[in-house]
């Protein structure tokens, strides 16, 4: 029996030295062909992880944060000149928004010196709020992003073989710029331009959960002393004339958000009304990267005060500002005609 057990515990320890063998080649060799650490069940955040653990300098004052829709479209270069301040896109897909609140506590503690983030947001951020919103462990994700533990460490901790064999032979293709779709630029995002793929979406699930969701994200990040800017972007017009409940359930949820940002002093902005039309988008809701730098200017002139107002001062200033101002509900950059209910008034009217 001895030696059957000093065999068994032989045997496992020659295998977790395979393994952790091949992982060390393959991050040597071929690490164009190895996907992230499977921190999260959600392969875009596990590579938004490993995109920051490259990155260790990462000091940003604007975070973008949500779902694949800020994830795409984000031109950062264009946001970051506009308001003088550094930017990381922290977007992933596949987010509902709890998720996104839960990802963006792990942004506020990593990056002490972000004062603002940013949402683009639209309907398929609203469809799922009551399931369990856990993506990841918090502990494990701030250890691997501030390389506390080894890479490998996380590869043999969150062991799922198939998974990394399966995305071995198509992770190249997924990662070429514009065309693969877990590629990310110099920000974080993810642009693409690519072939129309037609809708791809039908008629959405909408979870009014989830606009209590982000009410109660706008009240968080006042509490932190942090401040969010909330964009409600287009969609493609065959959409909404084939499922006309979308236009009203973002009614919904601006109509219901906007007395808790207004009370807040966040930024609520209805985009809707920019100039898009069909051949600008390859999904039902994803822009191409064209039409995405084309809008941005516009985008850029609706954020730029309320942005460049906190994003160059520390965040220790923000909370200040914010225990002065807190339930007096003077939104941040009112006294400049950037207030919420004014914002909205320059895209469609508030009902």
């Amino acid at each position: 029996m001895r030696a059957y057990l000093l065999g068994l515990c032989a045997g496992g320890l020659a295998a977790v030295t395979a393994i952790a063998g091949g992982f060390a080649a393959a991050m040597h060799l071929r690490p164009q062909n190895l996907i992230a650490p499977a921190i999260s069940s959600v392969e875009s955040v596990n590579e938004k992880f490993r995109f920051l653990r490259n990155r260790p300098d990462l000091d940003p004052q604007v975070i973008a944060v949500g779902s694949s829709i800020t994830w795409r479209h984000i031109d950062g270069a264009a946001l970051s000149a506009g308001t003088g301040a550094s930017v990381l896109n922290g977007a992933t897909g596949l987010l509902a928004v709890h998720q996104t609140r839960a990802l963006t506590r792990l942004y506020m503690d990593l990056y002490p010196r972000a004062a603002t983030f940013v949402m683009l947001t639209s309907l398929t951020d609203f469809g799922a709020c009551t399931r369990n919103g856990t993506l990841f462990r918090p502990d494990d994700a701030a250890a691997y992003i501030r390389r506390e533990r080894a890479e490998l460490f996380f590869y043999l901790k969150y062991l799922t073989l198939a998974r990394y064999y399966a995305a071995a032979r198509s992770w190249p293709e997924a990662t070429t710029p514009f065309t693969g779709d877990r590629w990310l630029d110099a920000y974080g995002s993810s642009p693409m331009q690519v072939a129309d793929r037609g809708l791809r979406y039908g008629a959405l699930p909408f979870d009014a959960t989830c606009v209590e969701e982000l009410k109660r994200f706008s009240s968080e990040l006042r509490a932190r002393g942090r401040q969010l800017a909330v964009v409600v972007m287009p969609a493609r017009p065959e959409y909404l004339a084939r499922y006309p409940d979308a236009a009203m359930q973002l009614d919904t949820v601006i109509d219901e958000a906007e007395p808790q940002f207004r009370t807040d002093g966040n930024l609520l902005v209805d985009f809707r009304d920019v100039a898009v039309e069909s051949a600008d988008f390859w999904d039902a809701f994803h822009l191409q990267w064209s039409a995405v730098r084309r809008i941005n200017p516009a985008l850029t002139a609706k954020l730029m005060p309320f942005l460049r107002r906190r994003s160059i001062r520390n965040v220790s200033t923000a909370h200040e500002d914010a225990d002065c101002c807190a339930g007096q509900g003077q939104g941040v950059g009112q006294g400049e005609g950037q207030g919420v209910g004014q914002v909205l008034g320059q895209g469609r009217a508030a009902p």
